[in-house]
C-alpha cells in the first residue's frame, strides 16, 4: 500500500523548530490499519512485550503493561513517536515508541490520557 510521505515540523525550545522529515521505511514497522482481523502482533519495547490483537470488528486490544493493560484491554492505537510530540499515526515502528489510549485510564477531569511505551525493539506477527 503506497503511503504519502509527511513533513512535520516539532518544537524545539522557544525559538528552534526542526523540519522532520526522514520517517521509516515500510521495512521499519507495520501500519496498525493494515493488520488483519484476529491477528496478534507481539511488539518487544525495551521494557515489556505486548500483545497487539486486531479483533474481527476492527478494533484493537493490548495486553503487556501491569498497570495500564494487564489483561487484553481495548485500545485505540495513535501512532509512533521518537518521545517528543512529532507522531506518525497508525505506525507501529521500531526505534520508535508506540502511543495507545485507553478508556480505562483516563485523567480525573476525563481528558485521555496517551500511553507511550519505550521504544520498541521488534515486531512479529501473524
Amino acid at each position: 500500500m503506497l503511503r504519502r510521505r509527511v513533513s512535520v515540523l516539532l518544537q524545539k525550545g522557544k525559538n528552534e523548530v526542526t523540519n522532520i522529515s526522514a520517517w521509516p521505511t515500510d521495512d521499519d514497522g507495520i501500519w496498525a490499519d493494515d493488520l488483519k482481523p484476529g491477528s496478534l502482533t507481539l511488539i518487544e519495547t525495551k521494557n515489556r512485550v505486548y500483545e497487539l490483537r486486531r479483533r474481527q470488528d476492527g478494533k484493537f486490544t493490548i495486553k503487556g503493561h501491569p498497570t495500564y493493560c494487564p489483561d487484553e484491554t481495548l485500545c485505540v492505537i495513535n501512532g509512533s513517536t521518537w518521545g517528543g510530540s512529532a507522531i506518525r499515526v497508525d505506525w507501529i515502528g521500531r526505534g520508535m515508541c508506540l502511543e495507545f489510549m485507553t478508556k480505562d485510564h483516563n485523567y480525573e477531569d476525563g481528558r485521555n490520557r496517551v500511553i507511550t511505551t519505550s521504544v520498541i525493539k521488534s515486531i512479529n506477527g501473524e
